[in-house]
């Protein structure tokens, strides 16, 4: 048996021994409060010797009672709602790989360990609507913990929605605070017994200097990366391409403002982050490939049934290869060096002398130079009487110039406004189109290729015209493209 996933969304109250629970049968849509169940619960919660999970709001158990006993692992989503993760109970205590594997950018070389036990008697009463389905559960705890310096015991009542709505934990909760319960403090049980302060999302940056702007731009991309590892273990849509956007943010952000940063500790970062994007390429590539040739084979019937098989047997094939040697990279110790290094760069930020300067005298300038550096490869572009392969590494060039000035103002664009952000935008436009040339030239070099792996070098010529027809259109939305986004209006806000 595999893992279980679900949505969990539920509110925690604070009750003491006193506390009556009122009825709540007589609330609109509930029909019926069902009668009350007894379980015996124990949980042992397992975490890194420096409470890892614990710090971001992650909570990792094993647990015997109840309906639901086994290993749970709890990611968060918004203030009253996780992601719950359920593999069986097994013959042993070990972590679960499928767990472990979730929380690996957290945890990552270090062991995961008991840190808690917690033992629960609970009443369930379920609250039932119309057709007998079930709206809510409400349990009332009574908590006993191991832990020496937290809390030994205490009483909560948990409200978690099964096929209710959120109007309906509304006015549970309301019921509940009328007749004398609190919310809770703590996000969980284990938060409370080990008196864990509420996790932060990510460090917060103050003040208003060069610096402090930049930093928090970076902050920002550190925590999507981390996001992002967790969807690309598990192969979810666009976590591959996001984890991505994040790194080559992050790097242009080292190299677009370079002079408020120790070199020193900036450049290995940028080389690592480097090595990271190059490991998620190809897997990516692939998505992007196979996603334009099954437009491409598609249109005007050029293919058969049997060659889109063969395609897409090949394309997966290969995409396989590649994600088996990106998640082995990512339970490696390089990887995880470079989240510890990451993290150490947002706790204390390598900042120079010139990052104490005011944003106002000292960030527009390097966005000033990443539009020269744009503006120059745009011309290089469109020489005359260049070959097609020269023309196509010219304008792939043109397109990560934009992408710096893009990401250059996005840096700063809390602090500069509009007009910031409008630049970044024109810039967008212009890796867009840009994009699309590149995308068909890959596209058009992979059914060359594959003409030799399936043989078919009819369907898949009259494709690859079709694929080249496709990027001399991106290529014709270019200078009207280029024009907006070349304005001279939309530079003043840099001088």
């Amino acid at each position: 048996m595999g893992t279980v996933q679900v949505v969990e969304v539920e509110r925690k109250f604070e009750v003491d021994d006193t506390f009556v629970l009122p009825a709540l049968s007589i609330m609109d849509g509930v029909a019926e409060q069902g009668k009350p169940q007894e379980f015996e619960l124990e949980a042992t919660y397992f975490d890194t010797v420096d409470l890892r999970l614990a710090a971001v709001g992650v909570t990792l158990r094993r647990r015997t009672g109840g309906p639901d006993e086994g290993w749970h692992l709890k990611l968060p989503v918004a203030a009253d709602e996780r992601r719950e993760v359920r593999a069986p109970l097994g013959a042993g205590r070990r972590v679960p790989v499928a767990l472990s594997r979730l929380v690996r950018v957290h945890v990552r070389d270090q062991r995961l360990v008991p840190i808690a036990t917690i033992s629960t008697a609970r009443v369930v009463r379920r609250l039932i609507g119309g057709k007998g389905r079930e709206l809510a559960e409400v349990a009332d705890d009574r908590v006993r913990t191991t832990s020496p310096d937290g809390d030994s015991g205490w009483r909560e009542i948990e409200v978690e929605l099964r096929d209710g709505k959120r109007p309906l934990l509304d006015a549970v909760g309301d019921r509940l605070i009328e007749a004398g319960a609190r919310p809770a403090r703590s996000s969980s049980k284990l938060a409370r017994t080990l008196r864990l302060p509420t996790p932060a999302l990510a460090p917060r940056i103050t003040g208003s200097s060069a610096g402090s702007e930049v930093t928090r731009y970076l902050v920002e991309q550190v925590s999507q990366l981390q996001a992002q590892d967790l969807g690309v273990r598990e192969d979810t849509a666009d976590s591959i391409h996001q984890m991505r956007v994040a790194i080559r943010r992050m790097r242009s952000t080292f190299a677009t403002y370079r002079p408020l940063f120790d070199r020193e500790v900036t450049d290995p970062l940028r080389d690592e982050l480097r090595w990271l994007a190059t490991l998620l390429g190809p897997a990516r590539d692939l998505e992007v490939v196979q996603d334009r040739l099954d437009e491409l084979l598609a249109a005007d019937g050029v293919a058969d049934r049997h060659l889109k098989v063969l395609v897409d047997r090949d394309l997966v094939a290969r995409r396989r290869a590649a994600r088996r040697e990106l998640l082995a990279e990512l339970d490696g110790a390089r990887y995880f060096r470079l989240l510890d290094a990451l993290d150490a760069l947002i706790a204390a930020p390598p900042l120079t002398e010139l990052a104490g300067g005011s944003a106002k005298s000292v960030l527009p300038k390097p966005v000033r130079r990443s539009w020269k550096r744009l503006n120059g490869a745009a011309a290089a572009a469109a020489e005359p009487d260049l070959s097609d392969a020269e023309r196509d590494r010219r304008l792939h060039a043109a397109r990560k110039a934009a992408k710096r000035a893009r990401y250059a103002a996005e840096a700063i664009g809390d602090r500069f406004g509009k007009p910031a952000k409008k630049f970044a935008k024109k810039m967008k436009h212009v890796q867009t189109v840009l994009g699309h040339v590149q995308d068909s030239v890959v596209s058009a070099e992979e059914l060359s290729r594959l003409t030799g792996v399936t043989g078919d070098s009819f369907a898949l010529g009259r494709a690859q015209v079709l694929e080249q027809e496709r990027g001399r259109r991106a290529l014709a939305k270019f200078d009207s493209v280029w024009s907006a986004a070349s304005a001279p209006k939309l530079r003043r806000w840099l001088h």
